[in-house]
């Protein structure tokens, strides 16, 4: 069976920056990536886990979500349209009792705090798991304080998203195993804080590049790989 990358994918203004993420893997790998758009209610988060579960033996699962220690979620929608009806929360995907379906799957997980259930995923059967810390670009008690204003809020998501893009594509045209695409994404992370702390030192913003290189910085010493780091992305 020919592997592909099977991207998963919510309607989310948070990861929007992805969704070109997305379609550019669509354009340059054609038949070899599929796509698996998740919108805001029930029966497409049920169809996604239908696909998920049927997805090929040489396939890579490549989340691009939103998630938290004791899973992965979907997109808002209301779980209950007659009772309060402007509460919105995030639909689960995957969560614990549910991760078998990960079972002799390639997993690429991009989303906060799939470190915390990686080691459950392999234990369910997953071959190999890429896992992220965290990746608070929704944390607005964050932003307020400063921390992570909107401008570094924004250059953190176009470093990330070039530098995981750039890596998939070249491990992809290479069949590199996981643990050298992940080599990869932290060496081109690496080269981006480079030119976002010297190339800007100059900038009268610099101080916004600066701290996007820090975060950068934190996001990709959370980059792990769990289970077979060896195998290649077509075996």
């Amino acid at each position: 069976m020919h592997p592909r990358i099977v991207g998963i994918h919510p309607i989310d203004g948070d990861l929007r920056f992805l969704k070109k993420m997305v379609r550019l893997l669509d354009n340059e790998l054609g038949s070899d990536f599929k796509y698996l758009r998740l919108t805001n209610n029930r029966l497409s988060h049920a169809k996604c886990k239908d696909s998920i579960r049927g997805a090929g033996p040489y396939d890579t699962l490549l989340f691009l979500c939103h998630g938290r220690s004791t899973g992965i979620l979907g997109c808002n929608f209301m779980p209950q349209i007659s009772k309060h009806p402007r509460r919105y929360e995030h639909g689960e995907l995957l969560s614990n009792g549910s991760f078998d379906a990960l079972r002799d799957r390639k997993v690429f997980c991009m989303t906060c705090d799939s470190n915390s259930f990686a080691e459950v995923a392999i234990r369910e059967g997953a071959r190999v798991f890429v896992g992220f810390g965290n990746i608070y670009f929704d944390r607005k008690d964050l932003i307020e304080t400063g921390k992570w204003s909107k401008n570094v809020v924004d250059i953190t998501k176009h470093r990330l998203r070039e530098c995981v893009l750039s890596a998939i594509l070249y491990a992809w045209e290479k069949n590199l195993t996981y643990s050298q695409c992940i080599y990869r994404i932290k060496l081109l992370i690496n080269i981006a804080n480079d030119n976002l702390i010297l190339g800007y030192k100059h900038h009268r913003g610099k101080k916004f590049y600066h701290r996007a290189a820090d975060n950068l910085q934190l996001i990709k010493e959370g980059i792990r790989v769990w289970g077979d780091g060896d195998l290649r992305l077509y075996d």
